[in-house]
């Protein structure tokens, strides 16, 4: 019974024995060579069959020990760095890069780099970018390629200018025949949105590349998405994962974002869902298990700090509700959507999921409807926007700025005009790349523009902190992981004040039972990643449902 090597994976050899299949079954990612006769696991699985097999008698080729020694030692090394204990080499790399970094910013780099492949989950803010360019300035990457979101590219290129000048980069845009010249070109960095992995995935397979940088990971959370089958098809001697909220929908994501950094090392997905999922006589997941053994197995690929652990110099957000009366005729026009909604409820069958799923969308008009009625009628009226009107005269002095947030583009229009004497500067879907940017840098030396609009085209890479201690949130997502985001542009490093966050809630309406879901404590991400943060999804049902009509 032998443990072997081969291609960088571990050949598991033995004679016929059923209780023997049944135990290399419980191994992640495992498969059987019909042809060898042998059963075949990624490297990653090292310390799971050495553990599991070793004890029935299997003996351990010195190759496989090799990988095992070093192996131990990389684990033990991941834990110094995560306390600052560095080598002297580590130390004198972080030196060359010249890079302003803080203590932790400096163990998230060091831990990036010794990994190889590894999660940077540090909390929005804290910065993730900058850690990972010091991790390839430290590892003398010269190919680099840099995924992130289509409106940030230019963002992003900024940052490689002021902080690897050394590292030429293009940025990935236009037609078909511009983005062959581009990834044509002999540079350092690549920078791509996601979406030309469905475009021009046969261009960046030509390239051998030394890095693959995947900036705001959520994206490629969904295993079955076309995206995430695509960039798992690239290789790169490295790869870093970035994102703030890697558990944006479900326990789920973690897994995709893992196995993309370290294939097989959370076993295959359907043995992810057997191992830490239990679903229901339909098939659908409805709650997790073992997620102390998975907090454990995703820690040796995961990194990640909170801002109150880390920053203790950056004040913790203040929050206030501010509470609105609808008019009666606001009351009427939202009572008659409700109505129409229950009724609508009553015809769906217990397990309609596209109906269910329909009626979610049409509960958009709900909120619109406390927004403001001109989003669904020939009316202006809007309680919530004197209401706000209101909140802005008291905040808006001594040259204090702010940042609005909806979920509506045409909501953002409304503000845009009904706010007009504060010279508002608006982030929305529809506005170019470079209008966004101009628009950010307005806000940010312009003491005229004292209020910026955003919907959540807004939510990633806008760096607000230096001119604004305020956001609002004008309407409430369902989502954690987008109210953070909102939340974070002003609360990251750079702040010296303390923010201040405001959520206009109408009263007796659905902005109160988004914010008890928001405040609903599911401690199923604090299992999985050590802190309060919370899985951001709700599945559709028809108890949710009905609770939210009552």
């Amino acid at each position: 019974m032998l443990i072997s090597k081969r291609n960088n994976n571990i050949i598991i050899s033995f004679k016929y024995d059923p209780y023997l299949i049944e135990v290399i079954r419980r191994i992640g990612d495992r498969k059987f060579d019909n042809r060898a006769k042998c059963w075949v696991v990624p490297m990653s699985q090292l310390e799971t069959v050495l553990t599991n097999l070793s004890p029935l008698g299997f003996v351990a080729d010195s190759e496989i020990l090799e990988e095992y020694e070093k192996l131990k030692a990389m684990r033990e090394n991941l834990e110094k760095l995560r306390v600052g204990d560095f080598t002297e080499t580590e130390t004198a790399l972080l030196a060359e890069t010249t890079l302003p970094l803080f203590q932790f910013q400096k163990e998230g780099a060091g831990f990036m780099y010794v990994a190889k492949n590894a999660l940077n989950g540090d909390q929005p803010g804290l910065g993730k970018t900058i850690q990972a360019i010091a991790a390839i300035k430290m590892r003398k990457c010269k190919k680099i390629l840099y995924f992130t979101f289509a409106t940030l590219k230019a963002t992003v290129k900024e940052e490689f200018e002021l902080r690897a000048p050394e590292l030429t980069s293009v940025v990935v845009k236009g037609e078909k025949q511009q983005r062959d010249e581009k990834w044509s070109q002999d540079v350092n960095v690549y920078i791509a949105n996601y979406e030309l992995l469905l475009r021009d995935l046969l261009e960046m397979q030509k390239i051998k590349w030394d890095v693959i940088i995947a900036d705001e990971a959520t994206r490629i959370s969904n295993p079955k998405a076309k995206t995430t089958k695509a960039i798992k098809k690239l290789n790169a001697t490295y790869k870093f994962p970035l994102s703030g909220t890697p558990l944006s929908n479900s326990v789920q994501d973690v897994w995709s974002i893992i196995d993309f950094c370290e294939p097989g090392a959370l076993g295959s997905y359907w043995q992810f869902i057997d191992k830490y999922c239990e679903k229901d006589k339909w098939g659908s997941i409805k709650s997790y298990k073992n997620l102390d053994l998975l907090r454990k197995e995703i820690h040796p690929y995961c990194i990640r700090r909170l801002k109150k652990e880390v920053l203790q110099q950056l004040p913790p957000k203040l929050y206030e509700n501010i509470y609105i009366d609808l008019s009666a005729s606001e009351r009427k026009m939202y009572n008659a959507i409700k109505q129409e909604l229950k009724d609508e409820l009553k015809t769906l069958g217990m397990t309609d999921r596209g109906g269910l799923q329909n009626m979610i969308t049409k509960m958009l008009r709900l909120k619109q409807a406390v927004n403001s009625l001109e989003l669904i009628s020939d009316s202006k009226e809007s309680s919530k926007l004197e209401g706000l009107k209101e909140l802005l005269q008291t905040i808006c002095t001594d040259n204090n700025k702010v940042v609005i947030f909806t979920s509506f583009r045409k909501m953002a229009l409304i503000l845009m005009r009904e706010l007009a004497e504060y010279k508002p500067l608006l982030i929305a879907g529809g506005v170019s790349e470079q209008e966004r940017n101009e628009n950010r840098d307005k806000f940010n030396l312009n003491t005229e523009n004292r209020i910026l609009i955003s919907t959540d085209a807004g939510n990633f890479g806008l760096n607000l902190q230096k001119k604004s201690k305020f956001v609002v949130h004008y309407d409430i997502p369902w989502s954690v992981s987008k109210t953070e985001q909102r939340e974070d542009r002003v609360h990251r490093i750079g702040q010296t004040g303390q923010v201040v966050v405001y959520k206009m809630i109408a009263k007796d309406t659905i902005d109160e039972y988004s914010l008890q879901v928001l405040s609903t404590k599911q401690n199923t991400a604090e299992q999985v990643l050590g802190d309060k943060d919370r899985l951001r999804k709700r599945k559709v049902s028809r108890a949710i449902l009905e609770k939210l009509l009552q």
